[in-house]
């Protein structure tokens, strides 16, 4: 079969791209499970894995005529398993998979003090651990929990993405857990 694609000379391309296209695509298709059908389409593999190899062509040229379909075939599987790695990527910054603040934290950021002694001694062990914390840790947590701007308004005062923002919001939280923690631990013994 890899004979049957030798590499095209300029005057056809065209046909050369028309012949390989349903190889690819039936690649594609295979390789393609299921529960990802609806997330990768074959024909959007074939679009890319044939602009990569146009946009190659001296390369392609350059190659072993029964070496072009085989090269094709990595292009394609290449480009797969970059999809792939892409949702997945994508489902790990889900919004819909972000994990809650833990109640009492929330209701701690969240709260104004109203008295007793207990709620004081735990805000002040709040503040205490903010006080730890960086400064731009402290920041991030003031304008999302305080200030209530959304990741989008932070992303463009930080000037980063908003999935870079979710991120300095999670890892900022991790650590006031941590210095609440370490707080809790001091004073209980």
């Amino acid at each position: 079969m890899d004979s049957e694609n030798p590499p095209p000379n300029p005057e056809s391309q065209e046909e050369f791209f028309s012949r390989i296209r349903p190889m690819l695509q039936e690649l594609a298709e295979d390789l393609i499970a299921r529960d990802l059908q609806s997330k990768i389409d074959a024909s959007d593999l074939v679009q890319q894995t044939m602009l990569e190899a146009y946009e190659d062509l001296e390369s392609l040229k350059s190659k072993d005529p029964n070496h072009v379909d085989s090269w094709l075939r990595s292009m394609l599987v290449n480009n797969f398993l970059d999809a792939v790695r892409y949702f997945r990527n994508s489902m790990k910054r889900d919004v819909a998979r972000e994990g809650p603040l833990s109640p009492s934290l929330h209701k701690k950021l969240m709260d104004t003090p109203t008295g007793g002694s207990h709620r004081e001694s735990e805000l002040k062990r709040m503040h205490a651990a903010m006080c730890k914390l960086p400064s731009a840790h402290q920041q991030i947590l003031k304008w999302r929990y305080f200030d209530g701007y959304s990741y989008r308004k932070i992303a463009e005062l930080v000037s980063r993405g908003e999935d870079a923002v979710r991120m300095m919001v999670n890892r900022s939280l991790d650590r006031l857990n941590d210095e609440i923690s370490k707080l809790q631990d001091s004073s209980s013994v």
